[in-house]
């Protein structure tokens, strides 16, 4: 496993944005497998036991959810270039439903950010709900998703044309 870790880093981590945070991942992998093979360090008892010890230094349930999707990203990439034979389960810890992360926005705020110039801010749906976690039903309009539910769509609700590209 701490071969796959490391050329994962090698090859996509060191060069990604948040390369900061894949260090630090693949260091958990490492420190806590060492040279286990990725049968051993996959298995369902020793993914448990992994959760636990990461919970136990003080990360969070969404944090402990990352580095293993780390070590997933590496057996993914082992796996497309056919260097395992399989790919092995990882399971996530379950995070519990939160809140839109920023303050709710009225409907006038959000038709201004969308006349914004910028293609990537046009009426961007992510920008407008709360995208992680997803939550269903759930958008920053605060008390003004009666208008959305009124009007039907997104566009019809900030009183936008409908644009063609």
């Amino acid at each position: 496993m701490k071969s796959l870790v490391i050329k994962y880093w090698d090859e996509v981590g060191s060069k990604a944005v948040s390369k900061d945070n894949i260090k630090f991942q693949k260091n958990y992998w490492i420190d806590h497998f060492g040279d286990k093979t990725v049968s051993q360090a996959t298995a369902y008892e020793a993914q448990k036991e992994f959760k636990a010890s990461l919970l136990q230094r003080g990360l969070s349930a969404s944090s402990v959810s990352k580095v293993i999707a780390a070590g997933r990203a590496s057996s993914r990439l082992a796996w497309s270039k056919h260097e395992l034979a399989s790919m092995p389960p990882f399971t996530m810890l379950p995070v519990d439903e939160q809140d839109p992360m920023g303050k709710p926005i009225n409907v006038s705020e959000a038709a201004k950010l969308t006349r914004i110039p910028r293609r990537d801010l046009c009426c961007h749906p992510k920008l407008l709900r709360g995208s992680y976690p997803p939550v269903k039903n759930r958008c920053f309009f605060g008390d003004t998703n009666k208008a959305l539910a009124e009007k039907g769509n997104l566009v019809s609700a900030l009183g936008l044309e409908p644009r063609t590209p």
